[in-house]
């Protein structure tokens, strides 16, 4: 009882005695999921204990397992369909952390294939992972706004705004990130000279102390050894550098690079770990790749204005849309292997994100082209007919704030307007998100729902 009251499943066997009418210990527990054994033709076990309050059925007979001694043995038995149950709760709690184990029951429940046992007449489902894999919601993007004067803000669920500020004091550097693997975003707050880098953990509190006293000039999270921790690349600026804080444990005994830079991205550019996209104009944009050295050449000797990474075409590699400034426009590094042979467009941008806004796979590009308005550059193909909205933004965020998978987009058009959403890729809403313009609007999941 205690631990599914914080969120933890205990699945047990529910015995190979042949009983209809009872399962054994602890499966028989009411809190536990229990699980029976059905075979390669989707009968139940002769073996399987069985009940009315039996939860699931799944494979346990002629399993391929690994036995004592090393190897592998085909081996039959309740114990055998209670992993593939441990597993599917593992997959569906790795979409969306905060689901509860009712929840993730369920959707077991209502998706698996009803098999009804020949000895006692009661039917059971057999999971079937994939169908309730879809029945789980995404989580919901959080919104961390800081308005200037009036503090930092937390817009929670796409729904309400907190009671009370995030902290009262403005930000120099915003940014959210999952250090410890929960689930849960980090927010990272640089508070400016004198004041530190914070961390507010696990949307609960202020770490005792500072990340670090020192101010920056840049901030990126990226999952730099693909261990499900995002690490923190911190540019300190001129004199001191880039620094990486890895696995939320500490800092490295030496800087990424002693130069400081103009632009630094994080992309997983080769289906692996996050590469780093650095442009340490004049001296060129360079790519920091698998964790292990920079590449031996720059991408691009050319500085930029705007780097932003996009997987557009589905291939789960990013794409690095870099604008070059006036005159030269926004060119597109494709798929690890080479520039586009012409510019996504020859106008230079104000803003650029990425976005899935149609939930395809493939992610949008959203332009803004000031004073030209704001465009779409649609599944990789063509721009929409039409801007997306004819005002200039200040700030424009995507994050998926309604659990609908397509992204919203969100645009602050400055003061006197504020900000507003572009929702599941069909209309603005009626009202503003905010009348006021903010200093900075940054998304993450900060509760894992």
């Amino acid at each position: 009882d205690l631990l599914r009251s914080v969120g933890i499943a205990t699945i047990a066997a529910s015995g190979n005695d042949s009983s209809t009418n009872s399962i054994s210990a602890p499966a028989c527990i009411s809190t536990v999921v229990s699980v029976g054994s059905t075979d390669k033709s989707d009968i139940v076990s002769n073996f399987s204990n069985s009940a009315s309050f039996l939860d699931l059925l799944a494979p346990g007979e002629s399993i391929n397992s690994s036995v004592p001694a090393g190897g592998f043995g085909l081996k039959s038995g309740t114990s055998m369909a209670t992993p593939h149950v441990v597993g599917a709760f593992s997959v569906l709690r790795s979409k969306n952390n905060g689901v509860s184990i009712d929840d993730m029951l369920n959707a077991l429940e209502t998706t698996g294939v009803s098999i009804v046992d020949g000895r006692n007449g009661i039917p059971k489902p057999r999971i079937q992972v994939d169908a309730a894999l879809a029945t789980i919601p995404s989580p919901r993007d959080d919104l961390i706004v800081d308005f200037g004067a009036p503090g930092i803000w937390k817009f929670m669920n796409g729904t309400a705004w907190d009671p009370a500020p995030l902290h009262t004091l403005s930000a120099a550097h915003i940014v959210t990130a999952d250090l410890d693997n929960s689930g849960k975003d980090e927010v990272i707050v640089d508070f400016g000279g004198g004041l530190g880098i914070w961390i507010w953990r696990n949307n609960t509190a202020w770490d005792p102390a500072p990340l670090h006293m020192l101010p920056a000039t840049h901030i990126v999270a990226a999952d730099l050894d693909n261990d499900d921790r995002d690490e923190l690349v911190v540019d300190f600026g001129p004199g001191f550098g880039i620094w990486i804080y890895r696995n939320n444990t500490a800092w490295d005994a030496a800087p990424l690079h002693t130069l400081s830079a103009t632009h630094i991205v994080a992309a997983d550019i080769d289906g692996g770990e996050d590469e780093l996209i650095v442009d340490f104009n004049p001296f060129g944009i360079w790519v920091w790749r698998k964790n292990t050295g920079w590449d031996a050449a720059p991408l691009h000797t050319f500085p930029a204005t705007h780097i932003v990474a996009a997987d557009m075409d589905n291939s789960g590699q990013d794409e690095i849309i870099v604008d070059f400034g006036p005159g030269i426009g926004s060119w597109i590094y494709r798929n690890d292997t080479a520039w586009d042979a012409a510019p996504l467009h020859g106008l230079s941008a104000t803003h650029i994100v990425a976005a899935d806004m149609d939930n395809d796979g493939k992610d949008e590009v959203i332009v803004d082209f000031n004073p030209f308005g704001i465009w779409v550059y649609r599944n990789d193909t063509a721009w929409d007919a039409a801007p997306l909205h004819p005002f200039p933004a200040t700030h424009i965020v995507a994050a998926d704030l309604d659990l609908e998978s397509e992204d919203e987009i969100i645009v602050d058009f400055g003061p006197g307007f504020g900000s507003w959403i572009y929702r599941n890729d069909l209309a603005w809403d009626a009202a503003p998100l905010h009348g006021l313009s903010a200093n900075h609007i940054v998304a993450g999941e900060i509760d894992g729902q």
